[in-house]
């Protein structure tokens, strides 16, 4: 699991800990050390579509289609949502194939297990 870093608790788009004591360092004043400064530690989950799409999503989107086909034929029925769960699952992994293939993944991250540090004089050489 990759680490990543903030100098705000808020913002971790920090990705190494050269550019972190750089970021440190131009809020110094002239003369001021960098050592006992305080930064955030954390790690950085990838957002997968596996994460954004689930079963429920198309239900949903099943539950949709119902709808429109009540209003065009003006007679409710569960014609698209009335299927095995393993077709949900089927239509799914439709979805994640397109997901893949058309919409960048990976531009973003999930922060967890977030730790207050201070930087020592190792993390400086």
């Amino acid at each position: 699991m990759e680490k990543c870093y903030s100098v705000d608790e808020e913002c971790f788009n920090i990705s190494d800990m050269g550019e972190l004591i750089d970021r440190v360092e131009d809020n110094l004043d002239e003369g001021e050390s960098a050592i006992g400064k305080k930064y955030w530690q954390a790690d950085a989950v990838p957002v997968l579509h596996k994460h954004i799409i689930a079963d429920d999503d198309i239900i949903g989107f099943l539950e949709t289609l119902d709808e429109q086909f009540d209003e065009f034929i003006e007679e409710p029925d569960s014609v698209y949502s009335d299927v095995p769960k393993e077709a949900v699952t089927e239509l799914r992994d439709v979805v994640l194939a397109w997901a893949d293939k058309y919409v960048t993944e990976g531009r973003y991250y999930k922060v967890i297990n977030v730790q207050e540090r201070l930087i020592e004089i190792e993390d400086l050489e």
